[in-house]
């Protein structure tokens, strides 16, 4: 059953700017609207290197209607245009004369949000007020840029329903946690401070407790207040959280984003869901250009769409996209190879002859090299700015991939875009077995040793069965390798 409530809370379309931070020139990102029927729908992920551009997206979003630090117009250039878009209007401004103040009156009254921002330090006392400063008041703690969890949770556990689901999230993440909040004055002072008492009953300040676990209790908060903003925020919520917290969070984000929606801008492959890209989720990468000014790199869903029903057809290789395999929306160089023999081998034989490399070799292999394409549209999109294929020894009029580069901008480019293949029919020495003709002759009364036989080919690689580099093979791989590496390079 839809929430009208949450239904009616004003949802952003997307954000365009120009001349913005490191932004030189034009950018849009589009963000995911939620559906209320599918996990994820409401999922927009914001990734990129570090110093790239990916928090000044956060300031555009809010503006001074909350505080991350630097005011909104510190963010400007001479010149800079911004524009945000939603479903119940346009917000917008223009700096034309450098003049500090003017976008403050036009670019104001922003959908208000639910925000977690990666700088985590917590102010633990609350003088009692009832309305969220930290929304409201975005003078509030300006200087030292202080998080108010105090005041914030002051608020949240006025309602005692609010207060349940609060636990139930934590617990949800980390289920070894069993304490509890309370707020108390200390030293007869005007303000009360945040108090954690242990499942033994012992007190203590909640300044005292765990980066994780207060980093958990701020999303914990900001989780259940986007249910009044409909926006919830969160900056790096991999932060202090081990492997398993994070999965569990992102399960939760994952399911939130059915009705809220939820931007998230993350380091983590443990906040990449296939199934939520699946259900149009948004994925937008950010990177820098040849003169290092930041770039937008936005996933369609089309692109995403031919990944996805890889899937299908891997019913026997289930860590074809996992978590490792994910890792590719961070990488900046990468060759991808055909299977996952060949990764494995092939990093076996660097790792025996200490050869170095300044690339990264893609997850377990593209899954066959027919789905090769499927994966160089997918790095196009995320703004790679060298990409290398590296498969077996092909017939030259079913090579697609050999011309990739020159019919594919910007790897038209010199040292954009490298094809090669060995020069056998495979990685390593193999059977080769027809199934569905050997089958057939299975089930033929008059089965004979030559019919078999026929069904049975053998390949030849540049390693034997076991996987061991044939002696003839040595000069070809280097070859290969000192190509690759100069490449790169």
């Amino acid at each position: 059953m839809k929430n009208k409530d949450i239904q009616n809370k004003e949802i952003i379309k997307s954000l365009h700017f120009k001349d913005y931070c490191n932004f030189i020139g034009q950018h849009t990102i589009c963000f995911a609207a939620p559906d209320y029927k599918a996990n994820g729908s409401g999922l927009s992920l914001i990734t990129g290197a570090n110093n790239t551009g990916k928090s000044s997206i956060i300031k555009a979003l809010v503006a001074d209607t909350i505080n991350i630090g630097l005011t909104f117009t510190d963010y400007l250039l001479y010149g800079s245009e911004i524009k945000l878009t939603t479903d119940k209007g346009v917000y917008s401004t223009i700096n034309k004369n450098n003049d500090a103040l003017s976008p403050a009156k036009t670019y104001a009254n922003l959908p208000k949000v639910s925000l977690v921002p990666s700088n985590r330090q917590y102010k633990m006392e609350s003088h009692g007020l009832d309305s969220l400063i930290y929304l409201e008041n975005p003078k509030y703690d300006q200087i030292n840029n202080i998080y108010p969890l105090g005041d914030l949770l002051n608020k949240l556990f006025k309602d005692k329903i609010k207060e349940v689901e609060f636990y139930r999230i934590i617990k949800s993440i980390l289920p070894e946690y069993s304490g509890k909040f309370s707020f108390q004055n200390v030293d007869n002072r005007k303000y009360k401070t945040l108090v954690y008492t242990t499942s033994n009953n012992i007190e203590y300040s909640a300044r005292l407790l765990s980066p994780g676990l207060l980093s958990v209790i701020a999303m914990a908060e900001a989780m259940i207040s986007s249910e009044d903003t409909g926006i919830l925020i969160i900056d790096e919520p991999e932060l202090y959280l081990s492997p398993a917290a994070q999965k569990k969070t992102s399960q939760l984000l994952s399911v939130k984003s059915k009705t809220i929606q939820v931007i998230l801008v993350t380091h983590s492959p443990y906040f990449v869901n296939w199934s939520d890209l699946k259900n149009k989720a948004k994925f937008t990468r950010i990177t820098l250009g040849e003169n290092k000014t930041s770039l937008v790199n936005q996933v369609s869903d089309e692109v995403f769409k031919k990944i996805l029903n890889l899937t299908d057809k891997q019913p026997r290789s289930p860590h074809f996209l996992d978590i490792v395999s994910k890792e590719l929306f961070w990488y900046e160089k990468v060759l991808f190879l055909e299977g996952q023999e060949d990764v494995g081998i092939l990093r076996k034989w660097l790792s025996d002859k200490k050869r170095e490399i300044p690339f990264e070799i893609f997850g377990y292999g593209v899954g066959g090299v027919d789905n090769t394409s499927k994966f160089l549209d997918l790095v196009k999109e995320l703004g790679f700015k060298q990409v290398a294929v590296l498969t077996d020894k092909l017939e030259d009029e079913k090579n697609i991939l050999k011309d990739w580069g020159e019919k594919n901008a910007p790897y038209n480019k010199n040292d954009s875009y490298m094809y090669k293949s060995i020069s056998t029919d495979d990685i390593r020495d193999k059977w080769d077995v027809d199934i569905p003709k050997l089958k057939k002759i299975l089930q033929n009364d008059s089965i004979n040793k030559e019919k078999i036989q026929s069904c049975i080919k053998t390949k030849i690689g540049l390693f034997d069965e076991e996987g061991m580099a044939k002696d003839d093979s040595t000069t070809e791989l280097n070859k290969i390798f000192d190509q690759l590496n100069t490449f790169f390079k």
